[in-house]
């Protein structure tokens, strides 16, 4: 007499069944057991969980008034704390992770259900019926790869990117003040020689590259660095010059002469995939363009606290406020390809500044 086992689960779909021999025999069928059930049962249980925990942390969050429970910046008042959750880096990671989860488990279903439908009408027909539906197939694959190459060949702008990139050239146009800088910084083809972006041989002989820093005085870490240097209005003109003003941010707080002690980040190879990065006494390799992410995540909620700062101390008006936040928010939602452009710039003018 065979056992009776509770919810004994098959492996492959997630179907339930109260005794063995019933899961056997279903193994055993020759139809091909659907496997979508267990997809998603695995799926929705890690989606919910980030459902579940982004509206934990709103709770706490909108709560406290004042702290954001992502990344534990302080808001002077509610409205900036929640302006500030809707571009919160770690917020968005949230986000794009369920998305992820949502487009992987989306593709196991459609490769899933292919499968289960191949399987099962192979094996209703005749061999002979098998090997044409096989060739069928084939060609079918080929086909399809061939479109899928020329899709890829021709990849198209998304409305969202045009957008994006048409905003930030009439705010560009309009308020950016160190336009030929920017000019010269970019105009430039990546694999050229460094840009002479300030002539050393002019600044006292200071001489910035990483080593000899190393050996002569003591740098920050990365993420500690000191900003004193940097005046309010000085930060105005960050927060309204949209990607521009993040560079030149970037710029003052690694590479300014009047604080050495910063330059703790640095690339001594445009080619390469590696970036080099400071930390408690010592040089580190990272990955290029994963640090580059966080890098502009730093900046950004660094940039959220000052703006919010500023509004406070009525020197930032609305229309800047709205300006700076407008690029923030399109440019977290730009396609990766876009995002590397601008990583692309990011890693220039760090070369250049080596």
């Amino acid at each position: 007499m065979d056992t009776h086992i509770e919810n004994i689960e098959c492996e492959k779909c997630g179907k339930i069944f109260e005794y063995k021999y019933l899961l056997n025999r279903h193994l055993l069928n020759k139809i091909i057991c659907n496997t979508s059930s267990k997809i998603n049962k695995i799926y929705n249980e890690k989606i919910n969980n980030i459902d579940d925990k982004i509206k934990k942390i709103d709770i706490e969050t909108l709560d406290s008034q004042t702290k954001c429970g992502y990344c534990n910046s302080i808001f002077m008042n509610i409205n900036n704390l929640k302006k500030h959750m809707q571009l919160c880096i770690h917020r968005q990671t949230l986000y794009n992770n369920k998305s992820n989860l949502l487009n992987e488990r989306n593709t196991k279903l459609k490769n899933a259900s292919d499968y289960t439908s191949n399987n099962n009408t192979s094996n209703n027909n005749t061999s002979n019926n098998n090997t044409s539906n096989n060739n069928t197939s084939n060609n079918n694959t080929s086909n399809n790869n061939t479109s899928n190459n020329n899709t890829s060949n021709n990849t198209l702008l998304t409305k969202d990117d045009i957008n994006f990139i048409i905003d930030n050239q009439l705010i560009i146009k309009k308020i950016l003040d160190n336009k030929l800088f920017f000019e010269q910084l970019f105009t430039s083809n990546l694999t050229h020689n460094k840009l002479n972006i300030y002539d050393k041989n002019k600044k006292d002989d200071i001489i910035i590259n990483n080593n000899i820093i190393n050996n002569n005085l003591k740098l920050n870490t990365f993420g500690n660095e000191d900003l004193s240097h940097i005046s309010d209005e000085t930060y105005k003109d960050y927060l309204i010059n949209s990607f521009y003003g993040l560079l030149q941010y970037i710029k003052d707080v690694h590479f300014s002469k009047d604080m050495l002690t910063n330059h703790n980040i640095s690339i001594t190879d445009l080619n390469s995939v590696k970036i080099n990065i400071y930390n408690k006494d010592n040089w580190i390799e990272k990955d290029k363009y994963s640090f580059l992410n966080k890098l502009i995540s730093n900046k950004i909620t660094l940039l959220d606290k000052k703006c919010d700062e500023l509004e406070n101390k009525k020197i930032l008006t609305k229309q800047y406020i709205d300006i700076y936040n407008t690029f923030v928010n399109n440019y977290y939602k730009s396609s990766d390809d876009i995002k590397k452009i601008y990583h692309d710039k990011i890693a220039l003018l760090i070369f250049n500044n080596t």
